[in-house]
């Protein structure tokens, strides 16, 4: 079911970076961090029967989930088109679009198929660095209340 809408962030040196994907997107798209919050920003958090979350967005007709595939850290978490139906929050989710917050403030994202962590590069965090996964947590800020499922 959704459970609202708002943004997901990480903060060094008093400078916000949000999860974002580009402009022009597609399937298959690499999640970057961005300057500001926008409809590039927005992530609606859909709570799946196993309690894991999936993180969509909507960007013209079609939805794109937060995916990671990858088995190996430092490989790119990318925005893949899924199946949702935004008036009742149904759809479908594949297990490397799902991810398992943990804490409360700061949250950390685990994915639910390769149990890495959503996390920002070594280097980073750096306006428009994409997003990657490691064997060890980031601490993410969510916005809104109703993302972290209370």
């Amino acid at each position: 079911t959704d459970d609202g809408s708002g943004f997901i962030s990480v903060t060094a040196k008093g400078t916000n970076f949000y999860v974002g994907t580009p402009n022009s997107i597609t399937s298959g798209s690499a999640a970057i961090l961005k300057p500001t919050q926008n409809s590039t920003t927005r992530r609606t958090a859909c709570v799946a029967s196993s309690g894991s979350v999936q993180l969509v967005q909507k960007r013209g007709t079609h939805w794109y989930a937060l995916t990671s595939r990858a088995t190996a850290v430092g490989e790119d978490v990318s925005a893949e088109t899924v199946t949702h139906n935004g008036t009742s929050g149904t759809g479908t989710a594949f297990a490397s679009q799902l991810w398992i917050a943990g804490g409360s403030g700061p949250v950390t994202l685990q994915n639910q198929s390769t149990k890495l962590y959503l996390r920002v590069r070594n280097s980073g965090p750096k306006m428009y660095q994409t997003v990657t996964t490691g064997l060890t947590s980031e601490g993410w800020s969510l916005s809104d209340a109703a993302m972290t499922g209370s």
